[in-house]
């Protein structure tokens, strides 16, 4: 393209290059390959087992591995220890994959959600996590008798819950309970929910937010009741 008379600018735009890339190409004499280094395990064989009974052993620190093996002789540098940790556990997770264990709020709607509802792994895994943590175990009870309470309507005592609550870890979390205890009991016993409400506040933001705060009161009343009116 260049001994046809094109110039760098145009080179560039019809590889899709950098025209300081073109450039350098151009005074090299052909472009650049790229190539990366190629880690050869060879140097490492003899350490190998060694190197192998370290890892199982739970230090995966290159840096003290490369101090450890040079005392026996070995000549190679740092980055040959490093490279050769990094495909051994490349090698350890595709023979043996690791599945990711639920956390957060994935574990809590885990942990919350009808069992009829589960998979048979999520089954096994709250099993198995119940016995290893008889605590946790003891709140997700409570915490399931507390929603059927208030989605199932269910004949279960409220000021007894309350007091099992505080023998679980989310006792602070009954204490809040308790100071808004009249707000609790209303929610058994009327029809009444703040949903709508929380809606329309959601709708508020959301409209505020379009006009990025810099309007007042005016507009944004006129745009809710244009809004409303359509």
């Amino acid at each position: 393209m260049r001994a046809k008379g094109q110039t760098i600018s145009r080179i560039a735009q019809t590889i899709g290059a950098e025209r300081k890339t073109v450039r350098r190409w151009l005074r090299q004499g052909h472009p650049s390959t790229w190539q990366r280094r190629i880690f050869r395990p060879g140097i490492m064989v003899p350490y190998a087992a060694y190197l192998d009974q370290r890892l199982m052993e739970g230090c995966h620190n290159a840096v003290r591995l490369h101090r450890e093996i040079m005392a026996m002789g070995f000549s190679g540098r740092y980055g040959s220890v490093r490279d050769w940790i990094v495909s051994r556990r490349s090698s350890a997770a595709a023979c043996h994959p690791v599945s990711a264990k639920p956390m957060g709020r994935n574990l809590a709607r885990m942990l919350t959600t009808e069992s009829d509802n589960r998979s048979e792994k999520e089954v096994l895994f709250i099993q198995r996590l119940m016995t290893a943590a008889p605590m946790l175990a003891q709140a997700t009870a409570w915490v399931r008798n507390m929603q059927d309470l208030f989605t199932k309507k269910t004949q279960a005592s409220l000021e007894k819950l309350l007091e099992e609550g505080k023998k679980t870890p989310l006792s602070r979390f009954v204490n809040g309970l308790r100071r808004d205890l009249s707000a609790v009991q209303a929610a058994l016993h009327t029809p009444w929910t703040t949903n709508p409400v929380e809606g329309q506040i959601s709708r508020l933001k959301m409209i505020k937010h379009t006009m990025f705060g810099r309007a007042g009161f005016k507009l944004l009343r006129a745009r809710v009741l244009h809004a409303k009116c359509a």
